[in-house]
């Protein structure tokens, strides 16, 4: 077959990294194929604004929660290879229009504390909450961080054990699973300024969706581990990767868009580029986007009859609810001043993660989205990334990270007829709060859910690739006929955001591929 090597990796974001990594420092030959002409996919930091090529942007996630609960960081090494973390807490701030701010922290007493503020029933509620939750990730943690159907027992075992003892709190454990997170939120706490945070910092599904208080767990990663952001920007980890991967003898190809997953006697055999290229390897780890996998990539009759059916009905952005981003340059720093007066105290809230949307109209956004309208306002999440990090920015200066994810996937009219005046909307929101975002502004770059899926491959621009309801998650996710990270296509293994857990900076899906490769090939 005169390989090109031992296993090519489709996708260059850094769950594919993660896998290449760990197959390279294996024994493996591995080639990543990145399209695009800058590795690291939605975990990357490039200068991406034209009258801003000195303020590094972010182009996709930022938070890291879930990464911090896994070894990957130190089987691969990353820090020698400059990888490096900046802590933040409080990790957010909830703001209200009239200056007052309450500040979501790692301890969940110092939460409790500043709710108190504000009262006192829903204080003494948050630290329930902050306890079921903890209890919950005994149980949850374990399982994400293991493969959805080889399992690890004893983790899981421990963290059973870890539950029995708390009987009296199985109630409380239950409606995490049952309740809609509206419901949950309703039930618990009685303050706007308690139930908006609540409701913003786990936009993933419509907040009256049946099941889906379990989302609350972010707050559980929040207290246990803390929330962290990568160094030079989150294409840190990437970059860190990338390096990691070369000394450790594979190699990355930029530029190198695969048309077509080569299947040879119902095994993989390699790839062919756009152009016509074809490099040959018997293993295929596909990182990229399940649909693009299995839909487009895959040549027809490769997967058997279940299998088609199956992939045909992955739900994306079934509630019709997708993400749009606003990336901004500033010519100073941003400024807070209203409600940093508020606080009286040396809280640095340019350092949080912002929110201010509150739990009502989170609750009209996934109507309107369902309606084909987009929200009004569109309910935002905002972070000033130069804050923590001024090697993002020039000195005195800031960039401005904005994301919503409940922007309408396919509003009635089209989103490049609207992307304008909704952006103009944004503006004005975030004006509230950020006092000088316009007069500061020295470039932007808008992302509509279209825009996103044409710079990361992701239909729809849904940055989770699937959608992150119970019935996908674990052995259900991306299908049942997927969930083992392998096809009836020998050779061929799937990796990346569409996987188990989930989506997000994880790394978990590519460590769990290179695993699954390395007992099957």
């Amino acid at each position: 077959m005169n390989p090109s090597a031992d296993v090519i990796v489709i996708g260059g974001g850094h769950n594919g990294l993660v896998a290449a990594c760990y197959l390279a420092k294996a024994g493996r030959k591995v080639l990543v194929l990145e399209a695009s002409e800058t590795f690291g996919g939605m975990v990357s930091t490039n200068p991406v604004i034209g009258a801003a090529p000195n303020h590094r942007i972010n182009e996709g996630g930022m938070d890291n929660t879930l990464l911090r609960e896994t070894n990957i960081v130190h089987d691969l090494s990353l820090e020698s290879f400059g990888y490096g973390e900046i802590e933040i807490d409080p990790a957010y701030a909830f703001l209200q229009p009239d200056g007052s701010s309450l500040c979501i922290w790692k301890d969940p007493q110092k939460t409790a504390d500043e709710i108190r503020r504000f009262s006192q029933k829903d204080a003494r509620a948050y630290i329930d909450f902050a306890n079921d939750i903890d209890l919950m990730m005994n149980l949850s943690v374990p399982y994400m961080k293991s493969h959805p159907i080889r399992v690890n027992i004893w983790e899981m075992f421990l963290g059973i054990l870890k539950l029995l003892r708390h009987p009296r709190r199985a109630i409380g454990l239950s409606r995490f699973v049952s309740a809609s997170h509206a419901e949950y939120i309703e039930e618990s706490f009685e303050h706007p300024i308690v139930r908006g945070p609540l409701a913003a910092i786990v936009p993933f599904l419509p907040i009256q969706q049946e099941m889906t208080a379990w989302m609350l767990i972010q707050f559980g990663f929040i207290h246990r581990k803390g929330v962290s952001r990568i160094r030079t920007g989150s294409g840190g980890l990437t970059d860190a990767l990338g390096k990691c991967l070369l000394a450790s003898g594979g190699s990355i190809r930029t530029g190198a868009k695969v048309e077509q997953i080569l299947v040879e006697n119902q095994r993989a055999a390699g790839v062919k580029l756009v152009g016509g290229e074809e490099l040959r390897a018997p293993v295929t780890v596909a990182a990229c986007n399940i649909y693009n996998t299995l839909q487009q990539l895959l040549p027809a009759g490769a997967l058997t009859d279940r299998e088609l059916a199956q992939a045909r009905r992955i739900p994306n952005a079934a509630s019709n609810a997708s993400s749009y981003k606003l990336d901004i340059a500033l010519d100073a720093r941003a400024s807070l001043a209203k409600h940093q007066a508020w606080r009286k105290n040396d809280i640095d809230l340019r350092k949080c993660g912002l929110c201010w949307a509150t739990y009502e109209q989170h609750i009209k956004a996934w109507d309107a989205c369902a309606r084909g309208e987009i929200p009004d306002p569109l309910p935002v999440f905002v972070l000033i990334p130069s804050a923590n990090d001024p090697s993002q920015a020039p000195e005195g200066q800031d960039t401005i990270w904005c994301w919503s994810g409940i922007a309408t996937a396919t509003p009635t009219q089209p989103w490049e007829e609207i992307k304008a005046s909704v952006t103009k909307g944004v503006i004005l929101d975030i004006k509230q709060y950020i006092d000088n975002v316009e007069t500061a502004e020295i470039g932007r770059r808008v992302m509509s859910p279209d825009d996103l899926a044409t710079r990361f491959h992701v239909p729809k621009g849904n940055v989770y690739h699937v959608d992150t309801g119970m019935s996908r998650f674990g052995p259900f996710r991306p299908a049942p006929a997927f969930a083992n990270y392998t096809t009836s296509v020998k050779g061929l293994f799937l990796s990346g955001g569409s996987m188990h857990p989930s989506a997000g900076i994880a790394g978990i899906p590519g460590r769990i591929a290179a695993q699954t490769v390395l007992r099957l090939s």
